[in-house]
């Protein structure tokens, strides 16, 4: 089965279309097993699980960020948010 690659631009055409239609899903499979497997064995979720359950914050901080006036206040939303990115791409922060 072909991989969902929506959403995935490649305007400067970094990748050729062959690569992302034919080679990438192959390249990755190993990574997507290993994500799969900590999730099932150590209860670990995938990241794109825990990107998803980000995306409500990221709004919400990015309506809190076109209020806020005030440099120190805007850095620490800002920071907060970063964290939380971070560690759901296995980052630490």
């Amino acid at each position: 089965m072909a991989m969902d690659i929506t959403g995935i631009r490649n305007e400067n055409e970094f990748y050729t279309h062959h690569y992302l239609s034919a080679i990438l899903e192959n390249d990755l499979k190993d990574v997507f097993s290993l994500w799969k497997r900590r999730e099932e064995e150590k209860d670990i979720p995938q990241p794109h699980t825990l990107l998803r359950a980000l995306r409500k914050d990221f709004f919400i901080r990015q309506s809190l960020l076109e209020r806020e006036r005030s440099t120190e206040e805007r850095m620490n939303i800002q920071q907060e948010f970063t964290g939380k990115l971070l560690s759901a791409l296995g980052y630490d922060y």
